[in-house]
């Protein structure tokens, strides 16, 4: 990410942006979704939408792999550049 943000927010960030991506271009059904009709009343080789009482089992899973201090990023935001570019 470009800006601080907190974990709960970024999880809730990518989930808005798949279901977002989902609706639009859709996803293959996997061989075993077809062979149980799953989601239900759909046809076809793709999805685009997951049935509202299963939406509870969306996980996003991530790692923090470095992170950037406040007078990194105050530094970044003065020169108008990323936080990652100073962190390389």
């Amino acid at each position: 990410m470009r800006h601080p943000i907190d974990g709960g927010t970024y999880t809730r960030l990518k989930v808005v942006q798949f279901l977002g991506d989902l609706g639009q271009t859709g996803q293959p059904r996997p061989l075993v979704w077809k062979n149980k009709n799953y989601p239900q009343g759909v046809s076809g080789d793709r999805y685009h939408k997951i049935p509202d009482e299963d939406l509870r089992y969306i996980t996003v899973s991530y790692e923090v792999l470095r992170r950037a201090g406040a007078a990194q990023q105050a530094e970044a935001a003065r020169a108008g550049t990323n936080v990652e570019d100073s962190l390389t």
